[in-house]
């Protein structure tokens, strides 16, 4: 079924073309926009289960900023957007050996410190139920941090 067919078919209505029912403005209307929850940190931090689903921030920070993860056991689906916003280190800790990062299925924390690369610099981490899943972004060229085991 194509897409559309899918959107249609939500929307209550048989599966067609969109458009071609009456009922895709009604489930359009009903759409809402979700926002992310956006917290700065300017000292370290361990992160909470009610955390997950925000944005997190190193804005106003005048030194490196840690963001510690929970631990693996029964955090499933937990996430968290980290966003480097000053010219700090950040830092990227969790349980002994659960972080997946570049080259390294058991780090324990990834740094990223590499001079004049660190503004705009995030991390992306998920759990899967027994590891955190860190999804380094960088802008082109940038280096990777350091990957502590």
């Amino acid at each position: 079924m194509p897409s559309t067919d899918a959107v249609e078919y939500l929307a209550g209505g048989e599966p067609g073309p969109f458009g071609a029912g009456q009922r895709d403005f009604k489930f359009a209307q009903n759409l809402q926009v979700q926002r992310f929850k956006v917290t700065a940190k300017t000292s370290s931090y361990s992160l909470l289960e009610s955390d997950s689903g925000g944005l997190f921030t190193t804005t106003g920070a005048s030194g490196a900023v840690t963001f510690t993860l929970p631990a693996v056991s029964g955090s499933a689906g937990l996430n968290y957007w980290i966003f480097n916003t000053v010219d700090q280190n950040i830092i990227i800790s969790g349980p002994t050996d659960t972080l997946v990062v570049k080259n390294d299925a058991a780090a324990d924390s990834l740094t990223h410190d590499t001079s004049n690369e660190k503004i705009g610099h995030s991390f992306f981490c998920v759990s899967d139920g027994s590891k955190w899943l860190v999804f380094n972004f960088a802008f082109a060229g940038a280096t990777a941090g350091t990957i502590a085991t």
